[in-house]
């Protein structure tokens, strides 16, 4: 950094203190105010950024935006009962608690316990007009296997909305 002409500045911003100019270059202007380093970036490059940097954040802040998480009674019944229709025991429908469910177009991953095993996420596809029970995924998820998972719902042929959600889901709790 090379050091420049000093300058001085008055400025209402600044309590019409004297502020030294120190530096300069393309990027950013470092001023000294009572011998502390104060940096001005150009007002184009926060706007800039707040358009291409928060954006991503923004989009993926929630991987779960557009995804329906709402349960109704009626809702816990058909799922209870397609769940004790998947489990290869004899389960009462009655005994199947629905904790939560995550739906989107043809697509629904609902978490549920049963007597007979492990709470766990089972996948139904109702792309052929009738929810079809695909695989179900339990345990416990290791920091990290956020993409293993998307991965493992994507081979089911679940859509990258569910997939990504169900992701986030597993890896927050």
């Amino acid at each position: 950094m090379k050091p420049v002409q000093k300058q001085f500045l008055a400025s209402a911003l600044a309590g019409r203190e004297r502020i030294e100019v120190v530096e300069r270059n393309k990027f950013a202007r470092i001023y000294q105010r009572r011998g502390v380093n104060v940096y001005r970036v150009p007002t184009y490059a926060v706007v800039l950024f707040g358009f291409f940097g928060f954006s991503q954040f923004a989009t993926a802040a929630d991987p779960c935006a557009g995804v329906d998480r709402s349960l109704t009674k009626q809702n816990k019944a058909e799922y209870a009962m397609l769940i004790a229709k998947s489990l290869d025991r004899k389960v009462k429908p009655a005994s199947v608690e629905i904790d939560a469910a995550l739906r989107y177009e043809t697509w629904a991953v609902i978490y549920a316990s049963t007597p007979v095993g492990d709470p766990g996420y089972f996948f139904f596809d109702s792309s052929s007009g009738a929810p079809v029970f695909k695989d179900v995924w339990g345990g416990m998820a290791d920091d990290g296997d956020g993409p293993v998972l998307i991965k493992w719902a994507r081979k089911l042929g679940a859509n990258k909305e569910i997939a990504s959600c169900f992701s986030h889901v597993v890896m927050s709790d």
